[in-house]
């Protein structure tokens, strides 16, 4: 009776095994096999980003002049790429012009 039982669960066992084995051989190949068509379509393509933290620069650079004062132009834009010797700013030279024609009257 003991090995009638054994046999049983055995046979059960091995029914399960090659039923699973046929299960994942048909689901294994129909994932493969998977396709999802659309029509081509012309149009514009938008994402967003959501993201928060800090940002940092990736070259920090301190810019000073000789002279201060407000700026009357700017000439070139974020993150733009400068050389040497290029001018990026003007002062605005109304107050300056106004200083040097008081120190020229005569006391």
């Amino acid at each position: 009776m003991k090995s009638s039982l054994g046999i049983r669960r055995l046979s059960i066992l091995a029914v399960t095994l090659v039923g699973l084995l046929i299960a994942y051989v048909f689901t294994r190949s129909s994932a493969n096999e998977l396709f999802i068509t659309a029509p081509v379509e012309r149009g514009t393509v938008a994402t967003y980003v959501r993201a928060t933290g800090t940002i940092e620069a990736v070259i920090t650079v301190d810019v000073s002049s000789q002279l201060s004062g407000r700026i009357a132009e700017v000439l070139v834009n974020h993150n733009e790429v400068v050389k040497q010797g290029q001018v990026i700013a003007r002062l605005d030279p109304e107050i300056y012009i106004s200083l040097a024609s008081t120190k020229r009257e005569p006391p």
